[in-house]
């Protein structure tokens, strides 16, 4: 592909993943090529100037491959901030804890709402094959999602328990 075809692809196909601006697309190009894991061809026909065609290389597909098997076996990194501001929050902040956890709850709502709107206008761009994959990375935000979404009622309800709690004591 020559680096428009690949800025217009990341734009259709991977804009949820990656968004880049072509100053930054050749200047990443340009690296990969550095460090052989793409190579660069040119080409010229009757109708368009000559244009740069980047494909990846042995190395590349390598590389790409071991990175990939990384991001699956990422090392178990438990960070979530939310955690912390409870930790260190005490009674007196718990209605303010929950008044963030209900806007927290509606941005989740909305981004749910987005997702999948957000499906169905890309499953409607992609091959089969493309629509079964991609229907595997929305389910993936999907369930995430909705657990953030439990876990926020969940979050409530104790704290309503233990405002309760703290009153009677």
């Amino acid at each position: 592909m020559h680096g428009y075809q690949i800025k217009k692809y990341i734009g259709e196909q991977a804009s949820d993943f990656a968004k880049i601006k072509m100053s930054n697309l050749y200047y990443h190009l340009g690296a990969m090529r550095k460090n052989r894991l793409i190579e660069l061809s040119r080409t010229q026909d009757a109708t368009h100037p000559e244009r740069e065609i980047y494909k990846i290389t042995k190395t590349g597909e390598q590389k790409f491959i071991k990175y990939f098997g990384l991001c699956l076996n990422d090392e178990i990194d438990f960070d979530f901030p939310i955690d912390g501001a409870f930790y260190f929050s005490s009674l007196e902040n718990i209605r303010n804890i929950n008044t963030k956890l209900l806007q927290h709850k509606e941005k989740n709502l909305k981004k749910l709402k987005v997702l999948e709107s957000h499906k169905k206008e890309v499953e409607a761009k992609l091959s089969n094959r493309q629509a079964e994959i991609s229907n595997l990375i929305f389910l993936h935000h999907e369930i995430h999602y909705k657990a953030e979404l439990q876990w926020i009622e969940m979050a409530i309800n104790q704290l309503d328990k233990i405002k309760h709690k703290s009153y009677k004591d």
